[in-house]
């Protein structure tokens, strides 16, 4: 479950796409530009609810593993996460809490009693409201690409880096928002998350965030 939720970490997405670019690094106020524009546009918003299509490479697979679900968050810290396909399982952050319900097995824990999950649920709060650059917990590395900004995050937490090793994530550089994210393992394995149908600061229904 720990892997599956690291991938939450990355949940405010806005599209993906597995075509790569030539990249030249940011000057230091190149990456303070980034940083103020990125942070700007997560700070608009207050909810987001997102279909989503999942694509797991495996090294020693032939084929991808395909998954669908839906996204939804409402600020300042409920999130939803729920696979549909090709099994039912859903997660819930909301009040310093975890709820899992897998396939109808339901589980529920307290993140103040876990701290490899309590990192993920700061990750990804911290992801939505534009915190992501964390010099103190990861080394990062700026570039531009002839379309898109790259920023590169590798964690220094040794309990992270058992799951990741690396992710990028590629900003739109007019407004900010996120085009694509690759999660890289140790094992070089590597997920990608394409978003559609999003909608930003639309009124959410509370049962989304019942359990």
């Amino acid at each position: 479950m720990k892997h599956r939720l690291f991938l939450l970490v990355i949940l405010l997405l806005s599209g993906l796409s597995a075509q790569l670019y030539s990249q030249t690094a940011l000057s230091e106020g190149e990456q303070q530009a980034l940083r103020q524009l990125v942070r700007q546009h997560s700070l608009s918003i207050n909810t987001m609810l997102s279909d989503f299509n999942q694509q797991k490479h495996i090294g020693v697979l032939s084929n991808e593993l395909l998954s669908k679900g839906r996204l939804a968050f409402s600020a300042p810290d409920r999130i939803r996460w729920e696979y549909t396909e090709p099994e039912p399982y859903q997660v819930i952050f909301k009040n310093e809490m975890l709820y899992v319900n897998n396939a109808g097995k339901k589980e529920e824990l307290r993140l103040a009693s876990n701290r490899i999950f309590r990192s993920f649920n700061d990750l990804m709060i911290n992801s939505i409201k534009g915190d992501m650059f964390d010099e103190e917990n990861f080394d990062i590395s700026y570039y531009k690409t002839e379309q898109a900004f790259l920023v590169r995050f590798a964690p220094m937490d040794k309990r992270l880096q058992k799951y990741i090793s690396t992710f990028e994530l590629y900003f739109l550089k007019d407004t900010g928002a996120v085009k694509q994210v690759k999660l890289i393992e140790p094992n070089e394995d590597f997920t990608l998350i394409t978003f559609s149908n999003k909608q930003l600061n639309t009124i959410l229904e509370e049962s989304l965030f019942k359990q």
